[in-house]
């Protein structure tokens, strides 16, 4: 009987474990970069307890120049990015890590080679085509990763599998060799990856149908009548509008107003030194800041609308008590009136991403504009209004000592003297 001959098994994918458990053998200090569906499980593995230290950025060529200048101060670092991304910073990379002589790993997840190779093609297999690059079921990434990277003198090296285990230790030689950064591609996802992703196709119940009625739709939305600015105090959103348009207003009015005058009320009120009423005007930039960081962390817990209600209160009781209590020392009224801009600096920032759920995507960039523009009117108007709405307009000297010419001047003519005076002439 003739043994039935047995395909050869197919190496498992490559695993996040081994890969930094690898990279810390290698001597690395730091991982930056943006991590993807793949790379999140390495992440994530270099955060759990190992002497790798991970760097997240914003674009991928923030990645190079944060890595070059961790080389810079001794340290070792690897760049982890998608081959998007990748391709992406593509100057970045040349300005910093190729044109400096860096020694750099660039870990670089391998989207679509799954794709490419299903369809029997090489990224050198020919020319990249108009048909090749265009074709559905491809993914134009793979096809132009390794021949930009060639174009740019980057070495690469192919991680597909546990056997290619020792490409690592090969690629990071190679960087360090010849003083120049090395690619090595992740073809494939990790195995932590694939198998979370595995988890959450399995729970999903069944395919979603396949879209019908396409001709109506988009005839529908060619009868849609196009928004147009004067919707937005149409009946449907006249409300939301005005809503808006409060809010916005209301924080610009008190961040704008007070901010300009609290310096001079707290020198020329309370005779406090002009550095100790810059300190305390700049507390109160601080109190904006921590404010908006509070917003930032208890929004999606307490919601949006409580957020704004409440700073808006708290806002104005800490300006009431700061009226209420005008009588006592600068430093009961700047810790008032620095808690009240901490409280709208919350609300703003609230209203700011609450704004835009208001409209639909059609009218939204008019009504955040609308916003927008009513902010700025306050911030104009309230240097102008406050003097006159403070203790029955007593700033108004203040204000104009700095204004009239008549008087800045005769304050001049007095300084002169009594100079003239102490000097005997």
């Amino acid at each position: 009987m003739t043994p039935t001959p047995q395909s050869p098994k197919t190496p498992p994918p490559p695993s996040a474990s081994q890969l930094a458990g690898a990279l810390e053998d290698l001597g690395v200090t730091h991982a930056v970069g943006l991590p993807d569906t793949s790379l999140g499980m390495l992440f994530r593995r270099l955060e759990d307890g190992m002497a790798i230290r991970t760097v997240g950025v914003t674009r991928e060529g923030e990645a190079f120049a944060v890595a070059a200048g961790l080389w810079m101060g001794g340290a070792t670092p690897v760049v982890l990015v998608q081959n998007t991304g990748l391709l992406e910073a593509g100057d970045a990379l040349r300005g910093t890590a190729v044109r400096m002589g860096v020694p750099l790993l660039c870990l670089v997840s391998y989207r679509g080679y799954a794709k490419m190779t299903a369809a029997g093609l090489h990224p050198f297999t020919g020319p990249a085509t108009v048909d090749v690059l265009t074709r559905p079921d491809l993914d134009s990434a793979a096809l132009l990763t390794e021949p930009t990277l060639t174009a740019w003198g980057i070495p690469s090296f192919t991680y597909a599998s546990t056997e290619d285990l020792p490409r690592v230790a090969e690629a990071w030689d190679h960087a360090h060799r010849e003083g120049r950064p090395v690619a090595l591609l992740l073809a494939g996802r990790l195995a932590e990856a694939g198998r979370a992703v595995g988890a959450f196709e399995a729970s999903v119940r069944g395919e979603l149908p396949p879209v019908t009625q396409a001709a109506a739709f988009d005839e529908m939305v060619r009868q849609h009548p196009k928004r147009k600015m004067s919707d937005l105090f149409s009946a449907a959103y006249r409300k939301r509008t005005l809503a808006v348009a409060t809010l916005w207003a209301t924080c610009g009015f008190i961040q704008y107003g007070l901010s300009t005058w609290l310096p001079t009320i707290y020198k020329n009120f309370y005779h406090a030194p002009l550095q100790l009423a810059l300190n305390l005007a700049v507390i109160g930039s601080v109190m904006g800041v921590l404010g908006s960081l509070a917003s930032a962390l208890l929004v999606d817990k307490l919601g949006r609308k409580p957020v704004i209600v409440w700073s808006f209160v708290l806002c104005a009781l800490s300006l009431a008590f700061a009226g209420f209590y005008h009588a006592s020392s600068v430093y009961v009224v700047s810790i008032f009136c620095s808690l009240s801009l901490g409280l709208m600096a919350s609300g703003f920032i609230t209203a700011y991403v609450y704004t835009p759920e208001q409209y639909p995507t059609s009218i939204r960039a008019s009504g955040c504009g609308l916003g927008s523009a009513w902010l700025k009117i306050a911030s104009f108007v309230a240097p102008m209004v406050v003097p006159h709405a403070i203790i029955g307009g007593n700033l108004a000297p203040a204000r104009l000592r700095g204004l009239r010419t008549k008087a800045w001047r005769e304050q001049l003519l007095r300084a002169l003297e009594s100079l003239r005076g102490a000097d005997g002439r």
